[in-house]
């Protein structure tokens, strides 16, 4: 077995070179304390693997090495990686449906340069399973469903478990696939969203189930969705970016655990003038609580539209709207 052998011998010689840092690094860490004994704590020794769908190819050992030596899927590499790891995906287009269940990176080549897009039929493109952090990178992600079909998600983030998008493209629609939600984030789940954007499914991010999940998004455009954010039961904190042209509501708390906390986000044109009562830019159906900072509230059938629960708004530019109601 020369590739589990050549993956071995890689982790010895990174394991053998931080030894001797450590060493280095402890004695001079020690003389300058003027500490005894003083030991610097342990490095990693983490493996980054390769994968190119135009030139690497699923055989033993592949992925040590970029090129031909690559895998052809993201799958493949997968199987190989321990925690902490990083999968360098080339460009590309990768037609599968992942189950991630170790704490790895997958970093694309670019968000316009890799794309994933879901294999299996009515099932998330990726599922986050780990017993650590799952973080994508650069990449554009969609369902790719038959015709008539639809994912229940494009990210699925399971209980309990963590996952980091950046500078990641979730697309559905008509040419992409269908799906339920871009993001789900199920009970005691953590998601940061950052410089992404989410379009054409049904909830851009949907938080909370049966207990509260914790989710963040930054710098990030939701938009051309049923609803921008759905929160069920958990804290969501948004910083910047935008939520547009989604058809509901651009935020839609339903139940008292639900709490959204925004800071200089655009939210315009969500829910329509034309469009039903329990529609508009901040929705809080059946409770729960917003409170921003530094918004622009505008071109909503409501711009605030609060059946029970709190809203505060400070410093916020709320205009063009058709109503803000309060129930």
């Amino acid at each position: 077995m020369r590739g589990c052998a050549s993956v071995n011998e890689r982790r010895a010689r990174r394991a053998q070179v931080a030894a001797r840092g450590r060493v280095g690094a402890a004695v001079a860490v020690a003389a300058a304390l003027g500490v005894a004994g003083l030991a610097a704590p342990a490095a990693a020794a983490d493996v980054t693997w390769f994968v190119d769908a135009g030139a690497g190819l699923d055989a033993e050992g592949c992925g040590e090495a970029p090129g031909p030596a690559a895998c052809a899927t993201i799958g493949a590499a997968l199987e190989r990686v321990t925690a902490g790891d990083v999968v360098e995906i080339a460009a590309g287009r990768y037609v599968e449906t992942l189950r991630i269940e170790t704490p790895v990176t997958l970093r694309g080549a670019a968000t316009d340069l890799v794309t994933l897009a879901g294999a299996a039929e009515r099932e998330p493109v990726v599922t986050v399973d780990a017993d650590g952090t799952v973080a994508l990178s650069d990449m554009t992600i969609h369902p790719e469903q038959p015709s008539g079909t639809y994912a229940p998600s494009v990210v699925h983030v399971g209980e309990n478990r963590a996952a980091e998008l950046t500078r990641v493209a979730i697309r559905a629609g008509e040419d992409e696939g269908f799906a339920g939600t871009g993001v789900l984030a199920l009970s005691g789940s953590t998601v940061a969203i950052e410089g992404s954007s989410i379009s054409g499914v049904l909830n851009g991010v949907a938080v909370g189930s049966s207990g509260s999940a914790g989710v963040e998004i930054s710098e990030s455009i939701l938009t051309s969705n049923r609803e921008g954010i759905r929160v069920l039961a958990g804290t969501v904190t948004v910083t910047g970016g935008e939520l547009s042209e989604n058809t509901t509501a651009g935020v839609r708390t339903v139940g008292t655990e639900a709490v959204v906390d925004l800071t200089g986000t655009t939210i315009r044109d969500n829910g329509p003038r034309e469009s039903g009562s329990t529609h508009g830019g901040l929705v809080l159906q059946n409770g729960g609580t917003i409170i921003g900072d530094g918004l622009v509230l505008s071109g909503h059938s409501y711009g605030v539209n609060a059946r029970g629960g709190s809203v505060t708004l400070r410093n916020s530019t709320v205009t063009d709207n058709g109503w803000i109601e309060e129930g």
